[in-house]
């Protein structure tokens, strides 16, 4: 199922099972147009987009489109999806960063839909296509805050945005280019933030986005991110301390901003590899953080866990309510 034949079929299913509460305007003629959909509830208006191309859609492309159909049909969409086979890195920031947009990547071979930023599609349109792709044998995927959405999370739309803000964190990831292996480890703990839900800045995908810029993408990213992950190995220990090649200009960078109280806990280290001697794992202004013990590879899934759970706030044991002051009684003396 290529885009426009799940729009096709998604825009018969809405008709079908779902007109109690999603208006279509005027049915959907398919084509290279847009399906126009109203959430009845909340009044929010949506223009569903097919991309037919085999080319990645990139922001350029998603901004001209959002841009094209400001106006669809008389109306003014609140909110812009775009379905297609592959998204460039830069148009899945893009519809992080924004609350009028979002992608539903199609990947026909895996016989998967992957829904990005789905925080910002209303509950009823989000259920409708977790229900289509059920129905239709298609595994949906989707992030954190479409999970919250999805779970029955009430509350006002600005309550909801600051949900969303916080359940997606944005991290930018600092390591040393140990070995091929060590690089390979690197990419696939990023490859398992991002589909967790975590919007992660690491070279090997985002440096083009800088124009290849090496310290931009450095100072940027630090600066920019709610989060800084640092790899820590001997090799990245020697190299911070030292100021050497990049890790040394990163290290720069984030010892301007480690010692501001404020800023500190945005710096997560998690040690990789060990040092004969372990204080020689870490870098010398990290070496009193709390840090995340990655070295032992059949332990991978719970500490991503653990990391998880660090990032979004979610700790594995709820703090309870704070309860009453107990009545005591007291005795005369």
């Amino acid at each position: 199922m290529d885009a426009l034949e799940f729009l096709n079929a998604f825009a018969e299913y809405v008709e079908r099972e779902h007109s109690t509460e999603l208006y279509e305007y005027a049915g959907y003629t398919g084509g290279a147009g847009a399906l126009l959909l109203k959430v009845k509830a909340s009044k929010v208006t949506v223009a569903i987009r097919p991309w037919e191309r085999t080319l990645a859609i990139g922001r350029a492309d998603v901004i001209r489109s959002d841009t094209r159909y400001e106006v669809f049909r008389g109306h003014e969409p609140q909110l812009h999806i775009h379905v297609g086979g592959r998204f460039r890195d830069n148009a899945v920031r893009y519809a992080r960063n924004t609350d009028r947009s979002a992608l539903v990547v199609i990947e026909p071979n895996q016989a998967t839909v992957g829904i990005v930023q789905s925080g910002n599609i209303p509950k009823p349109l989000l259920d409708a296509l977790l229900a289509f792709c059920s129905s239709n044998h298609l595994r949906a995927t989707y992030d954190f805050t479409g999970t919250l959405l999805h779970e029955g999370f009430t509350g006002d739309v600005a309550q909801a945005g600051r949900v969303a803000s916080r359940r997606n964190p944005r991290v930018f990831l600092s390591y040393s280019w140990d070995s091929e292996a060590h690089r390979r480890w690197v990419l696939k703990l990023a490859a398992d933030l991002i589909r967790s839900g975590v919007h992660v800045l690491v070279d090997e995908w985002d440096l083009p986005d800088f124009n290849d810029d090496l310290h931009l993408f450095m100072e940027s990213g630090i600066r920019d991110s709610d989060f800084v992950l640092l790899v820590c190995t001997p090799r990245y220990a020697e190299r911070a301390n030292a100021r050497k090649g990049g890790v040394g200009v990163e290290s720069a960078i984030i010892t301007g901003e480690f010692y501001e109280a404020a800023k500190a806990g945005k710096f997560l280290p998690i040690i990789r590899k060990r040092a004969r001697h372990q204080a020689n794992s870490a870098p010398s202004y990290l070496k009193t953080r709390y840090a995340i013990d990655f070295t032992d590879d059949p332990s991978y899934r719970a500490k991503l866990d653990e990391l998880l759970r660090r990032l979004f706030g979610q700790p594995r044991f709820r703090r309870p309510e704070l309860g009453p002051i107990p009545q005591f009684e007291s005795e005369s003396v």
